[in-house]
């Protein structure tokens, strides 16, 4: 079964504790059991799901992002430049 739990301020370092609140009505972060992360990444596995493959998508996202900023700014700065 999740855990409910709060954050608690130790030392100065953030720690979670749990607490006795049902994790359907959880205010807090909830934390999954032993049992209940194998099976989520089980589930994960048997759909096909390719960490490899989301990585070079992500990086593509972020490098066509970057490619487009960059040349928006080199745009606005000829831009200014014939003003």
């Amino acid at each position: 079964m999740a855990i409910c739990t709060s954050l608690a301020l130790v030392s100065g370092v953030q720690v979670l504790s749990p607490t006795a609140v049902d994790p359907s009505a959880c205010s807090g972060p909830v934390v999954l059991s032993s049992t209940e992360y194998v099976n989520w990444t089980a589930q994960i596995a048997a759909f096909g799901w390719d960490s490899g493959l989301f990585e070079k998508t992500w990086q593509g996202g972020l490098v066509i992002f970057a490619t487009g900023f960059g040349v928006g700014l080199l745009i606005s700065l000829v831009r200014k430049l014939r003003v």
